[in-house]
């Protein structure tokens, strides 16, 4: 059995170290101080405790979870590091969640390679929310055809040959934003979790099936929350 958790009060590495670099500059290190530092703190804190009740979590619901055992997992260890790091750097809630979703999936049994979980950290921290937005379209874009025929934008849509006119016609947010939308499809592609050039399809071809590979469904599976018996 896990214990409970005691908040420590002394100040994290990044935390000293800066503060001995900014003790050279009159002013500096109060700024660090009053303004930097509380958030840096208020970040990794809200992580670390986020993750520690959901291991709390399955150690009550998962039969034959210990978590005494993560001491000795030196892929958990790894896995937990690089999240926290990131997570710290981020204000994205969906980024926040990804990585505290990967860290947990880390201590349960699956069939993704160690390697290919650290890849997947690494993918995460390049990702914005658009990047996880149309990447889970791109999973089922089925189940948006009878929410666009609803729309004014149908009889468009089955005339126009540009695809990247249906990303905006979904997510309203991306209109007139077409550089990004094709940037961030290529990063999906060249990240391997989707195989989806636009390019190959009309905007109602896109809509035909999911152009999530087989990596980005393992992606995916270990970004979001595990299934936890009650």
């Amino acid at each position: 059995m896990i214990c409970s958790i005691q908040k420590k009060s002394g100040k994290d590495t990044v935390h000293t170290y800066t503060k001995a670099f900014l003790s050279f500059c009159p002013g500096a290190a109060e700024f660090f101080q009053l303004i930097v530092a509380p958030p840096i703190e208020q970040r990794r804190d809200e992580f670390f405790v986020s993750i520690y009740d959901r291991i709390k979590e399955l150690e009550e619901k998962v039969e034959g979870f210990d978590a005494q055992r993560l001491a000795e997992d030196e892929n958990f260890t790894t896995i937990f590091i690089n999240a926290s790091r990131i997570a710290v750097a981020n204000h994205s809630k969906d980024k926040i969640e990804a990585l505290r979703n990967v860290v947990i999936n880390s201590t349960l049994p699956n069939d993704i390679d160690d390697d290919i979980q650290h890849m997947f950290i690494h993918t995460i921290d390049k990702m914005t929310t658009w990047h996880f937005k149309l990447l889970l379209f791109l999973k089922n874009p089925q189940t948006y055809e009878e929410e666009i025929k609803k729309t004014q934008e149908k009889e468009f849509l089955e005339s126009s040959k540009n695809t990247i006119s249906l990303f905006t016609c979904i997510f309203p947010g991306l209109k007139d934003k077409e550089p990004v939308i094709q940037q961030i499809i290529n990063d999906l592609d060249s990240s391997g979790l989707t195989d989806c050039q636009p390019e190959r399809y009309t905007p109602y071809g896109i809509l035909m099936f999911s152009h999530v590979t087989s990596l980005g469904d393992s992606f995916i599976q270990f970004i979001s929350e595990p299934y936890i018996k009650s």
